[in-house]
Formats: structure tokens, C-alpha cells, sequence
């Protein structure tokens, strides 16, 4: 059984920009002379594998929703989708590296057309499950093409600096976010000072942030399953008017930690993380359970080929 409808347990505000790298869009966009290529091709190992990053502070707690930036093109690339970065805040440069997706990144024509380049594409990571407190961080974000021959996929620059750091890239960060070579400003590659990568992020500002974070909903204690355990910590905090209770522990987020939030608890005691479910739910109820157990049971010493994987 899957709990529905859960959220951070304190209200959120509606998606918003949270962090504007330029002052006018799509001002700015039109007037900029500067554009320039972070992407990869394939894995890496062709040698193309820059990528583009810039800090960025949020005010909030948030939750981050779209991380969205600007892109040319020259000739006619094959874009198959990007990457996007998030690094704890290292000073000059991106420090730790928090969370990253490869995804199909969303992309768009704005309807903006600069006067020597063309349109202007609008490119969109949507994050599933991005939570992070206040503070200064660094973001990082390209495209993937299919190889550089056909073409550059290029990312729209501004010349002022914005923020504690002007923008930086990095020519070697491989898929999984690990970096390989030393970060640079764009002014020692370009010798054009103060200059910003175009983009935006976008969230949900005011919540909180569960720690530990839920693996699947109602595993209040981020084990990767819900059981006893996990009633027993929402009961133990009946009453609670801890920020950090209701944000763990109010799972129907009514502002109170009560009965209601254990029995929701209860009613989910099965379910487990998709990798466990994968392997473990045999019937593809999206539980497991003793049915799961007599159905194994009920095979011992065969070995037949393996089920198909649920749907």
C-alpha cells in the first residue's frame, strides 16, 4: 500500500524564482555577446566533458524545483538531454558534491530571437526530490549532444558578476559528478571579466527539511521501509511543537502530530524502497508481505527462469 499526497509537513510557498543569475529577462538574453559550449559527449571519454557552475544563496529552507538556463545554437547539434549539479559551497569554487540527475532535460524555443544568433532555447531540469536548507551553494548544469562535429549547443553568458563568484567551468566532470580537472573562471579562458552564466532556479521556499530523509513515504526514520519502528517514532512525538517533529513526524501536514499521522504510518507497514520492492514484492501488489513469503515457499527446490520484473 502507498501512502498518497504526503509532503513537507510545513506549508510551502508556491514554486518561485529563488536565485535570478541575470537582472532583466529577457533583456539581458537579446543584448548578451557572450555564449559559450558546456556539454559532453557520451561517457566522457571523447574528451568533451565541460561543465558550467555558478553559486547561488537561498534565503529558506527550499525545496528546488527547476533549475533552468539559456542556450544558442551554431550549426545543428543532436541535443539528447543534460546534466544537472548541486555542490555544497567550497569559497571560489564548488566544494562537495550534494545531488545530481541525468535526465531528459526539457527543452523549448522562448520565442526570444537574439539579433546575431538566432533563438534563444529555454532548458529545464525538473529535480524529483531536491531539499535544501539556507545557505550558499553551486550549481552546475550542461547539455549532452551526440558529438560536436555538427555543431555547438552554447550557454548564454552576461558580463557582470553576480553573486559571491563570477561563473566558472570545469573541462573534465564526469557523468557522476566527479571532478577531474581544476575550476576555472571564464575570464582565464575568454579574458572577459566579471561574466555569469544565464539561468535561474526555481523551488518552494518555507519548508522544511527531513532529516533523515525519507526513503518511501511514511519511513520516518529514512531506513528504506515502513514498519512498528516507524509508528512508534511518530507516537513518541504526540503532541510535539518542534519545527523539526512536524517536519519529520506530521505526515498528513495538518499541523499536529497525532494518532491520524501513526495510523497513516500503519496503513503503509510493507512498503520499501523500489530496488527492494523490485526483488522482494513477488505478486506486484507494491507490498511485501506474507503472500510474498507463501509463494516463495511454495517454490522451494525448483528453479525455474526468473519472473518478469513488475510493471
Amino acid at each position: 500500500m502507498v501512502l498518497l499526497g504526503l509532503a513537507l509537513s510545513a506549508p510551502l510557498a508556491a514554486d518561485e524564482v529563488v536565485w535570478q543569475n541575470t537582472f532583466e529577462v529577457p533583456e539581458d538574453l537579446l543584448e548578451t555577446v557572450d555564449a559559450w559550449t558546456a556539454a559532453r559527449v557520451g561517457d566522457c571519454h571523447v574528451g568533451l566533458c565541460r561543465l558550467a557552475a555558478d553559486d547561488f544563496v537561498l534565503e529558506q529552507d527550499t525545496r528546488i524545483t527547476r533549475i533552468v538556463f539559456y542556450t544558442v545554437m551554431f550549426g545543428d547539434p543532436i541535443v539528447l538531454g543534460g546534466d544537472w549539479y548541486v555542490f555544497e559551497d567550497g569559497g571560489d569554487a564548488p566544494g562537495a558534491l550534494i545531488d545530481h540527475g541525468e535526465v531528459d532535460m526539457l527543452r523549448a524555443d522562448s520565442g526570444w530571437v537574439h539579433p546575431k544568433w538566432g533563438t534563444i532555447f529555454i532548458n529545464t531540469f525538473e529535480p524529483a526530490s531536491l531539499e535544501l536548507p539556507a545557505g550558499r551553494y553551486f550549481v552546475g548544469f550542461r547539455s549532452i549532444i551526440q558529438t560536436e562535429d555538427r555543431g555547438k549547443y552554447s550557454i548564454l553568458s552576461t558580463r557582470w558578476a553576480h553573486g559571491q563568484t563570477a561563473g566558472l567551468w570545469n573541462f573534465n566532470v564526469k557523468p557522476d559528478g566527479t571532478v577531474q580537472d581544476r575550476w576555472m573562471l571564464l575570464e582565464e579562458f575568454n579574458q572577459v571579466p566579471e561574466q555569469e552564466w544565464a539561468f535561474e532556479i526555481h523551488g518552494e521556499a518555507g519548508g522544511c527539511v527531513r532529516d533523515p530523509e525519507w526513503i518511501c513515504d511514511g519511513d520516518v526514520d529514512g531506513d528504506g521501509q515502513v514498519n512498528p519502528v516507524d509508528s512508534g517514532l511518530v507516537q513518541a512525538a504526540f503532541g510535539s511543537e518542534e519545527e523539526s517533529d512536524l517536519c519529520q513526524y506530521d505526515v498528513d501536514c495538518d499541523g499536529q502530530i497525532n494518532p491520524v499521522d501513526s495510523g497513516l504510518v500503519q496503513a503503509a507497514f510493507g512498503s520499501m524502497d523500489s530496488q527492494d520492492l523490485c526483488n522482494y514484492d513477488i505478486d506486484c501488489d507494491a507490498q511485501i508481505n506474507p503472500v510474498d513469503s507463501g509463494i516463495v515457499q511454495s517454490l522451494f527446490g525448483t528453479c525455474e527462469e526468473p519472473r518478469e520484473v513488475c510493471p
